[in-house]
């Protein structure tokens, strides 16, 4: 029964018993070993879709934390962010944000005090994700002189600046440095199933083909001394 289950003819089923017990073996192994790859492809598939979160709200109802650069927190009492916000120090803010560029960090988030659409894309998005909301919002000013002539076409002019030029000039010159370690190192691997996830399987297999072999030899003993 257990060779029909197998799809084994009949006619050619293990009669011996040495041969109906390394049938099951190789049959058990074969089921460990294809439920070991298949966990861990379900393990990397769960983790790249866990993170779900596509607004401010979700992220805040997901439990992350948010951090950001220190003297930032300010900029959220009242707001909701407040409660599970942490500040950093300059260094450790960009070890974090190295940290999340190169998916070494995924349990918290962080805060940039820029336009969103003009930080430099040099990550891997589907490691690092960019929400286009905005935590929150402030207004901009230059402080001018009174009675500061053609101070419209100034405004319309900085408002052009801020929007494509000042902003993202300032960002680029704020995350140059975090990022041409990650440029130095070369491109973020594509890899998501790490050698670590199939050495266990590898191993197994391995296992069996020595046993395989051992009852091999063992077989061809016992037949010439038959």
């Amino acid at each position: 029964m257990f060779a029909i289950f197998l799809g084994i003819p009949y006619n050619r089923r293990p009669l011996r018993f040495s041969f109906i017990i390394f049938l099951m073996f190789w049959f058990f192994l074969g089921f460990m070993l294809a439920q070991l790859l298949s966990s861990a492809l379900l393990r990397t598939v769960r983790d790249q879709s866990y993170d779900t979160s596509h607004t401010i709200k979700e992220l805040i109802k997901s439990g992350k934390t948010i951090g950001g650069l220190k003297d930032t927190k300010s900029l959220f009492i009242g707001n909701e962010t407040f409660e599970n916000y942490k500040e950093f120090e300059r260094i450790e803010y960009e070890k974090k944000l190295q940290d999340l560029i190169s998916g070494k960090n995924k349990t918290m988030a962080l805060s940039a005090l820029m336009n969103s659409s003009s930080i430099p894309t040099k990550f891997d998005s589907r490691i690092l994700r960019i929400l286009p909301e905005a935590l929150t919002t402030f207004p901009l000013g230059f402080p001018v002189w009174r009675g500061l002539p053609y101070l419209n076409d100034i405004d319309k002019d900085l408002q052009i600046l801020i929007e494509s030029g000042i902003i993202s000039h300032f960002g680029n010159i704020e995350t140059k440095h975090v990022f041409s370690k990650d440029n130095n190192d070369g491109k973020i691997s594509d890899e998501y199933i790490k050698l670590n996830d199939l050495v266990p399987g590898f191993l197994i297999l391995g296992i069996g083909y020595a046993v395989g072999l051992i009852f091999f030899f063992f077989e061809i003993m016992i037949s010439r001394v038959k």
